[in-house]
């Protein structure tokens, strides 16, 4: 969760704020700050390739921003924008930033030019003609018609014509984390780690932009014979060596975050009042068979449901895999009586998706962030991880996040 100072804290949860969305594209060196309207949203997903994923609409009068070359603002070859939410308090304003975001695409975008028509001053007599008449607008009034004659001088007014003057201008433009260029790029060479490599080390010669490194995520030796299949599948891969999930920072970071927080934290670090709706929906969101291994691979061990009278075991569901990494497994004893553990405990908790509705305190979380929601309405209580969030571009939306709470099976 975000961290900021109690004032803004309160005033966010407290629901009388007022705030909009600022946009800031760079490219080149260059910066332009943009208007942003109030229709779109943004998407973040846990378990996507793509972290996060949106859309703004911005517009303005001239100079005009709608992309015409591939070095423009709002192009996709390149560009990225900062996207935040301004909150006004009484001191002044403070800015929430939302993310560091790659154009993906825009729609061609929309212009408005000045008309303008010019003045022609006519000495009378003048007779017009048929080919004439229908392009007079004539002052002071005549009567004009074809074949007629003015007793003048009047002024005409030609036809009005475009001019290179822009009055308004709008472009839709989709947006997406910096993991697009982790996808996009694909192709690894070394496909292998290199030589005495770890997680973090490995991390910093394969993303393309900034790593930092989580502190509650240890680094561990990368272990012997790993091969990368492309670029993005690799991170997670590493991520998921040092019981972690890939993750990007508000300020555009690679990083790391504990993976599968819902199953195994029980202190909070966030406790809110939202609304909470849940469903009675099922998934197959379930394990049952755990592999337990040292980070380098030494030591491994495995457990599995085969009580078939559950229908959760291996043998009724299909094997569900749950893999876990701990430098602790320093014999593969230890590995087995982890497994077990974790087994136990996956059996005995069971995952579950709740949606709440947040005020603009939502805006502060983030994925992988493990707290409570309560309901002030129902009394209902939720304590789990945030797995997906929802913002609208509309800063007097309820802000929409997904939790996995864990619940007893």
């Amino acid at each position: 969760m975000l961290q900021v100072p109690d004032e803004l804290l309160s005033a966010l949860e407290d629901g009388s704020i007022a705030s909009t969305v600022t946009a800031v594209a760079q490219y080149s060196g260059r910066s332009a700050t943009l208007n942003v309207a109030d229709d779109g949203e943004f998407a973040w997903d846990a378990n996507g390739e793509l972290q996060c994923s949106g859309s703004i609409r911005v517009f303005g009068d001239s100079p005009s921003l709608v992309p015409k070359s591939r070095d423009a603002f709002l192009a996709p070859f390149g560009q990225e924008i900062t996207v935040s939410r301004v909150v006004k308090l009484r001191n002044g304003d403070y800015t929430i930033p939302l993310g560091v975001f790659r154009v993906t695409g825009n729609d061609g975008g929309r212009e408005s030019f000045r008309w303008e028509r010019t003045e022609t001053r006519v000495d009378a007599p003048y007779t017009f003609h048929d080919d004439a008449y229908p392009l007079v607008d004539a002052y002071p009034l005549v009567d004009a018609y074809p074949g007629s004659t003015s007793d003048g001088p009047f002024t005409v007014l030609s036809d009005p014509v475009f001019t290179s003057q822009v009055l308004d201008w709008e472009v839709q433009v989709d947006l997406a984390d910096r993991l697009r260029m982790l996808q996009r790029a694909k192709i690894l060479n070394p496909a292998a780690p290199l030589p005495g490599a770890t997680v973090y080390s490995e991390l910093q010669r394969l993303s393309l932009f900034p790593l930092v490194q989580a502190p509650d995520v240890p680094d561990v030796p990368v272990p012997a014979g790993t091969t990368y299949e492309d670029r993005r599948s690799a991170v997670s891969l590493l991520a998921s060596m040092a019981g972690a999930k890939v993750r990007v920072t508000r300020q555009g970071a690679l990083t790391l975050r504990p993976a599968d927080r819902w199953a195994t934290e029980t202190v909070p670090e966030f406790d809110l009042d939202g609304v909470v709706e849940f469903s009675d929906a099922q998934s197959d969101e379930f394990y049952n068979f755990v592999w337990a291994h040292s980070p380098d691979g030494s030591f491994s061990a495995f457990q599995q449901l085969l009580d078939d009278s559950d229908p959760r075991s291996v043998n009724r569901a299909g094997p569900s895999t749950y893999e876990h990494s701990s430098p602790v497994y320093d014999s593969d004893e230890a590995a087995r009586a982890g497994a077990a553990t974790v087994l136990s405990r996956l059996l005995n908790r069971r995952s579950r998706t709740v949606t709440v509705k947040l005020n603009a305190a939502g805006l502060l979380l983030d994925l992988s962030d493990f707290g409570r929601v309560t309901d002030p309405a129902t009394g209902r209580t939720v304590l789990g991880e945030v797995s997906g969030i929802r913002i609208s571009n509309d800063p007097t939306a309820l802000v929409e996040v997904s939790l996995i709470v864990a619940e007893d099976s």
